[in-house]
């Protein structure tokens, strides 16, 4: 949505305008991880065996996709795409106790 220079002044002095005195537009964030990271498999549960079997499937098989979303298969938040280091960090937490799987929320 595009907003003119006289729709959108800005609330606060201490944020810096995009345009002279008045921000001339707002991009949408989309939000796709929900809950904690690591559902690799979209089904709603985080960080399980189903979701360690889909990772190996995608990084030693090329089979399958690493999610629609970014932010959820980057399991230990480095922000790279899936890769080993994040199934390390998802066998660490599922078979040894290992450290909780990071937050979604920013």
């Amino acid at each position: 949505m595009k907003l003119s220079p006289t729709q959108a002044p800005l609330p606060d002095s201490s944020i810096v305008p995009m345009v002279g005195q008045y921000a001339t537009a707002f991009e949408p964030i989309m939000i796709c991880c929900m809950g904690t990271h690591g559902d690799f498999n979209e089904d709603g549960d985080d960080g399980n065996i189903l979701d360690l079997t889909h990772l190996v499937d995608f990084i030693f098989r090329g089979s399958g996709d690493s999610g629609s979303c970014p932010e959820e298969t980057d399991v230990n938040n480095d922000g790279a795409s899936a890769n080993i280091l994040d199934l390390t960090f998802l066998v660490d937490f599922i078979f040894r106790g290992g450290a909780a799987l990071p937050s979604c929320y920013y």
